[in-house]
């Protein structure tokens, strides 16, 4: 990566020991794990998370816990729409917060809106709704205050990228060509209108991720 397009690697590994986090550290300028939520409920039964211990929020919280004891910049946040309750939510976010103040290694928090998929277990699924997304985004905000950068990924809300703003982001993501979203690869990044946003806002006001 680092050879061929100029870009820094950041590497999304998934649950990590003490060791891999270290070895990892050699060859990435930062990594990173979405929490997703601090919900066990989701974890039950039934619900979206059972059956995948990776999910496991304590697994989780504990690779976050690691990454900031080896100061590595980390990016994280929470998926919503998947069962959980708004207050869960803000719980997931104070989790976030606890580790990052101990440690001040979290870069960037993530606020995502769960996408139904074909062939998948939840493809049936409801989505999250706009107000949901920007009532999420605008508590990440509040809890973590003006210096920490809140992303919305652009390619997953199409057409509403000033309503993300005015929630509170100021960071798109992964907004290049060469850094494709291959978790979502159905839904390209907006470049364009991103290109547009920025000509229109203060360039303090966004960073290109």
């Amino acid at each position: 990566m680092l050879e061929e397009t100029g870009l820094l690697p950041h590497i999304n590994a998934g649950c990590m020991t003490a060791q891999e986090i270290a070895s990892l550290r050699e060859v990435s300028a930062s990594m990173g794990i979405m929490l997703e939520s601090t919900s066990k409920r989701l974890c039950e039964k039934g619900m979206p998370h059972y059956g995948s211990r990776d999910k496991d929020p304590e697994l989780r919280l504990q690779t976050l816990e690691l990454a900031g004891q080896a100061a590595v910049p980390f990016t994280s946040g929470i998926l919503i729409g998947i069962g959980e309750t708004r207050r869960e939510r803000i719980e997931s976010l104070l989790e976030l917060r606890k580790v990052h103040q101990r440690h001040g290694h979290l870069q960037e928090v993530i606020v995502q809106n769960f996408r139904a998929k074909p062939n998948t277990l939840m493809a049936n699924a409801p989505e999250p709704d706009l107000n949901e997304l920007l009532w999420t985004i605008a508590v990440a905000r509040l809890v973590f205050g003006p210096q920490m950068s809140i992303q919305a990924p652009p390619n997953l809300s199409p057409g509403v990228l000033p309503q993300l703003v005015a929630a509170g982001i100021n960071d798109w993501g992964g907004v290049s060509p060469l850094t494709p979203d291959f978790v979502n690869p159905e839904a390209p990044c907006p470049i364009w209108t991103i290109c547009r946003a920025k000509l229109l806002l203060p360039a303090s006001f966004l960073s290109s991720g």
